[in-house]
């Protein structure tokens, strides 16, 4: 039984390394290339480079790239080594760039969704400004990263067209309308509604982050974005009929089921139509759908016509192809950018918090490096540019499993070095190191060993052993140092700080989008801007409740049920936007709508004051209008009495 275990232990480990290396298989094999390349052509002097295309090859390569992307990758990679270059220069170059350039890459790249977006660029300015050059090995080095970065580019281009599984866009739709019609005929049938709800939410996520993926800083106008949006959108739909309970009080009428059955069956007939006459007999269908519409007032009629607005809003945008893009203005709409430069700026943004950090970091590691006349100074900047992560947590845990891996990197060369064969020797094991480092998970202890391990290597070729090791080491424990005062005292970034932003903002979007129910009432605003904040709630609230999930249940059931009543809310608000959209609100109720507007606003800025009940509502509404105001209101007053949720917002 013994022999049993260990042979199934060992094959387990040997799949799961073999797993590991054909994954990374791509990466060891373009490092393995571009690392023999600049050794053979340039000199060891400029190895350090093949890191750096490296890294840009590994984040992409499973990525659909446009041929415009790689330009713009080769473009920035020289742009960042002439920085790179200048940074050293003198201390004032040196604290002006490195707190400069970290700062933009973070700003423009990253988010707290895609915290890591800055990491392939803001790598590449840091180690090409490792070791300071004379104008003369500058200007190599330049070539070099030319020359690797055009050799990343073509592999890049040559992996894409011959190994790369693109993802098809309409078949992820279609086979996502046959699922969304199996979860629709489940929820007719009485399945058990938690689990309907899972599976609406993991849809509903997967299109949101689709979404999110095809955003831009400037708000350029995407197709691609606006369509997922609107798909998430109409998951969502069925998603807040479930989780208000509106569809257990509801589902006793054999009309209402008969309703959910009917959209099941129009949902089937969407992913079958693949042409665009299939789709024009669709979008009448819906119309007349909508219009026929007799159920009973109440959350499944809402449901049932915004259901069939959102999906006739999908077929056309489906059927418009070049005349959908012919219709949109390419120009940056720069009002949009610089009314939204005060929430992005704020010292409560993710961005600017650990842009700061890392900028503070880098500007001064990088300039003690330069100012110090010592040997492999640059081992400092490089150990604290790893080290800051954009969480504390993961900061912290770095500096614990970081120190760890060197030792045990620095051991393993110790062991293995007197036995390599000379230059030739040196240079494979260096290599190897690296290629094992790519198969393991960054942040653990073990990819440090193989970092190490390459680095001291290759290290020795100018220093003696035992001084390659202590400084390898000594220059850790200043970057531990370094790194932990900069995480305690500039912007902190624990996670429990971030998920009461998150919290904050979850209610600042209500007021937000109140604005845009009183724009949709002016007419000014289109559906695409709703999915789009509503696409931005879903991700915050997704990152807030993941965050949840670390804490004790006690705590957790009662931030739940803030939560859950700030989801409750929204979708609320969001139902109002539908009726005004799609003409279900007469024009004669826009008046009362945007006094009842202004109204929710003002009570959202005054959540810490007591609440006072709003009067005049049964007047003042037709009942789809007033059932889903009615909603909202309850669910405000809940908030005013959340005891937690005073505690977060400082009250």
């Amino acid at each position: 039984m013994r022999n049993l275990e260990g042979k199934i232990t060992e094959n387990s480990i040997v799949s799961f390394a073999w797993g590991r290396f054909k994954n990374n298989f791509p990466t060891i094999l373009f490092y393995t290339i571009i690392f023999f390349l600049i050794l053979m052509i340039f000199g060891v002097k400029y190895s350090l480079v093949a890191s750096t295309a490296t890294l840009l090859f590994e984040v992409r390569f499973r990525k659909s790239i446009k041929p415009t992307e790689l330009v713009r990758m080769i473009f920035i990679s020289l742009v960042l080594c002439l920085l790179a270059y200048a940074a050293t220069q003198n201390a004032v170059m040196s604290i002006l760039l490195n707190f400069t350039v970290p700062f933009l890459l973070v700003f423009l790249q990253s988010s707290q969704f895609v915290p890591k977006g800055h990491f392939g660029y803001a790598m590449t300015f840091a180690f090409l400004e490792l070791i300071p050059l004379t104008q003369e090995q500058f200007k190599i080095q330049f070539v070099v990263v030319a020359f690797s970065s055009v050799i990343a580019a073509l592999a890049l281009l040559l992996y894409g067209r011959f190994f790369s599984v693109k993802t098809d866009g309409r078949k992820l739709v279609n086979d996502s309308l046959v699922k969304l019609a199996e979860i629709l005929d489940k929820l007719a049938a009485g399945d058990n509604e938690k689990k309907i709800t899972s599976q609406l939410y993991e849809m509903e996520q997967a299109f949101q982050k689709l979404a999110y993926e095809s955003n831009h800083h400037l708000y350029m106008p995407d197709r691609n974005k606006h369509f997922y949006n609107m798909f998430a959108l109409l998951i969502q739909r069925a998603m807040y009929l479930v989780t208000d309970g509106a569809w257990s009080a509801e589902k006793s009428n054999e009309e209402n089921v008969k309703a959910v059955k009917m959209l099941a069956y129009f949902t089937r007939k969407c992913a079958d139509a693949n042409d665009s006459a299939k789709r024009e007999k669709l979008k009448r269908e819906a119309n007349g759908l909508f219009l026929s519409c007799s159920l009973p007032d109440g959350r499944v009629k809402i449901f049932y016509r915004s259901y069939l607005y959102i999906s006739a809003m999908l077929l056309r945008m489906a059927d418009s192809g070049d005349d959908w893009k012919e219709r949109m203005s390419y120009r940056i709409p720069w009002k949009t950018v610089f009314e939204s430069l005060p929430n992005r700026l704020s010292t409560d943004s993710f961005e600017i918090r650990f842009a700061i950090r890392l900028a503070v970091v880098m500007s001064i590691s990088f300039t003690v490096s330069l100012l110090w006349d010592f040997e492999h100074t640059y081992w400092f900047p490089l150990h604290a540019f790893l080290l800051v992560q954009p969480s504390y947590e993961e900061s912290a845990h770095r500096m614990v499993t970081r120190p760890i891996g060197t030792i045990i990197g620095c051991l393993l060369v110790h062991l293995i070095y007197p036995l390599l064969p000379g230059m030739t020797g040196i240079f494979v094991f260096s290599v190897l190191m690296v290629a094992i480092m790519y198969c393991c998970t960054p942040g653990t202890w073990v990819q440090p060993i193989f970092s190490t391990a390459s680095a001291v290597t290759m290290a020795l070729l100018t220093v003696e052993e035992s001084a390659a090791v202590q400084l390898r080491i000594f220059y850790l424990f200043m970057a531990v140092a370094l790194v932990m005062v900069v995480n305690k005292f500039c912007f902190p970034s624990k996670k429990e700080g971030q998920f009461r932003r998150n919290i904050k903002i979850l209610l600042g979007l209500q007021r937000h989008y109140w604005g845009v129910v009183q724009k949709s009432l002016r007419g000014e605003t289109k559906p695409e801007i709703s999915g789009e904040i509503l696409a931005y709630f879903h991700m915050i609230y997704n990152e807030a409740a993941t965050y949840l999930k670390s804490v004790p249940e006690s705590e957790r059931k009662e931030y739940s049920e803030t939560m859950d009543t700030l989801w409750n809310m929204f979708s609320e608000v969001e139902q109002v936007i539908c009726l005004v959209q799609s003409g279900e609100a007469p024009p004669d109720e826009y008046g009362s709508l945007y006094y009842i507007s202004e109204l929710l606003m003002d009570r959202i800025d005054k959540i810490n004051s007591e609440w006072q009940e709003v009067d005049s509502i049964e007047l003042t509404f037709k009942s789809e209008t007033k059932y889903v105001i009615d909603g909202y209101l309850n669910n405000l007053e809940r908030l005013y009495n959340d005891k937690k949720l005073a505690q977060i917002i400082g009250v």
